[in-house]
């Protein structure tokens, strides 16, 4: 963990240069193998992927969406049926991206929290503060996640008012294409 939290200050420049600065970089060209290095890396390339995507916080505007799709790329989009019913997820493997869009239809909100649980695996992820865009939301997802949510069974998205209540507002269920 040690190598981690000095990895942290290289990169952001924490770490005083000089003879530390020297000895850390030696030692990091030293052991170009070594696992925190690997994951320090691929969190990075990774993380640059999210921040261009939009899809490091999960909700985002239809502006933002109607921006990846004049870059190209290509979105697969799940409109759900309405509150409580059960929704039929088609699969476009072509996909790099996927949205699901719920028209909430309350513009008196600003944002909203959403638990996603995927019932075979018995796990349940709550997305804070997610925006909501004139009554919409852009539940925007890296292809990998969304084959986690969607392709292992049955899925229920919950959708919460943020803060205090987290009042109920609506209940979705999707499962895989046969």
């Amino acid at each position: 963990m040690r190598r981690l939290v000095d990895l942290d200050a290289y990169l952001t420049g924490e770490m005083a240069d000089g003879s530390a600065t020297d000895a850390f970089e030696a030692a990091m060209f030293d052991a170009p193998d070594d696992p925190n290095i690997q994951f320090m890396d691929a969190f990075l390339r990774h993380g640059a992927t999210l921040a261009e995507h939009g899809t490091f916080f999960v909700g985002v505007t239809g502006d933002h969406i109607e921006a990846l799709k004049a870059k190209g790329h290509v979105l697969d989009v799940l409109v759900p049926g309405a509150p409580g019913s059960k929704t039929i997820v088609p699969w476009n493997p072509n996909a790099d991206l996927y949205l699901t869009k719920v028209e909430l239809g309350r513009t008196d909100l600003d944002r909203i929290d959403v638990e996603i649980t995927v019932h075979a695996h018995s796990v349940t992820k709550t997305m804070r503060d997610v925006l909501v865009d004139n009554g919409t939301v852009f539940l925007l997802c890296e292809k990998a996640l969304a084959e986690i949510a969607f392709q292992a069974g049955p899925t229920t998205a919950v959708v919460r008012r943020a803060g205090g209540s987290r009042e109920v507002i609506a209940e979705y269920h999707f499962a895989p294409q046969a």
